[in-house]
């Protein structure tokens, strides 16, 4: 263990991982002995909690003996950042975000990114959302219902990210609503042509849960200021 951190570890007795599968442990969906247990899951537990810990500045690994169990080890820093001249990591933020409901909209056409976010949405209390997987779907649930907050796929097939997002400014009632772009496209011009476009933000895949749990609170903020003005 490397100075200035802690750790934390967690033991189990169970069967243990076999070494044809340890690569596989902290990807979505995969859950490794899923058939000999009556356990529910969706398999995001251990990929939710390594870009949590890595969010932290932290690292997660493990040791695993087959047929004897696991033992899972959690490093994070605690040497104070200001004194050693760094930014301090920042950890998500899952206090409520308004007093209020607030209704978000996620169309992305990738399962995975839609279960990770319906995780981390989970753990955010009011926070309801709804899902498309292509943006004529997405458009088709605006127009029934009004959101919040749209987060929007840029590279969806069909009618792209951009295309819709002109598309859900035109819908009645929408003109004002932030639109929070999501996409694996992550250079300095794409963050620009995003912004360009009218985008409230462009977050980058995979996804980083302070930022863009942030980037839900800074939505928020804006659309209480724009209703406070509105009302004179």
């Amino acid at each position: 263990m490397a100075p200035g951190t802690v750790r934390v570890s967690v033991a189990d007795t169970g069967i243990g991982i076999p070494e044809g599968q340890r690569a596989h442990m902290f990807e979505p969906f995969y859950r490794f002995g899923a058939e000999y247990t009556s356990v529910e899951g969706t398999g995001l537990g251990l990929a939710l909690t390594r870009r949590i810990v890595e969010a932290m500045a932290g690292h997660i690994s493990f040791e695993s003996v087959s047929g004897k169990g696991s033992t899972f080890r959690i490093d994070l820093p605690t040497m104070d950042a200001e004194k050693r001249g760094e930014a301090a990591p920042t950890a998500p933020d899952f206090s409520p975000l308004s007093p209020d409901a607030v209704h978000v909209l996620c169309v992305d056409d990738d399962p995975a990114s839609r279960a990770l976010v319906r995780e981390i949405c989970a753990s955010v209390p009011g926070l309801a959302v709804a899902f498309a997987d292509s943006a004529e779907a997405g458009l088709a649930r605006a127009q029934a219902s009004r959101f919040d907050i749209v987060l929007l796929d840029i590279n969806l097939p069909g009618m792209n990210g951009y295309e819709a997002l002109a598309r859900f400014h035109a819908l009645d009632g929408h003109a004002d609503v932030p639109v929070i772009a999501m996409s694996a496209s992550a250079t300095a011009r794409d963050v620009q042509r995003g912004a360009a476009a009218g985008f409230f933000r462009y977050l980058t895949k995979p996804l980083d849960i302070a930022q863009f749990v942030a980037a839900l609170r800074a939505a928020v903020r804006r659309s209480e200021v724009e209703r406070a003005v509105r009302r004179g």
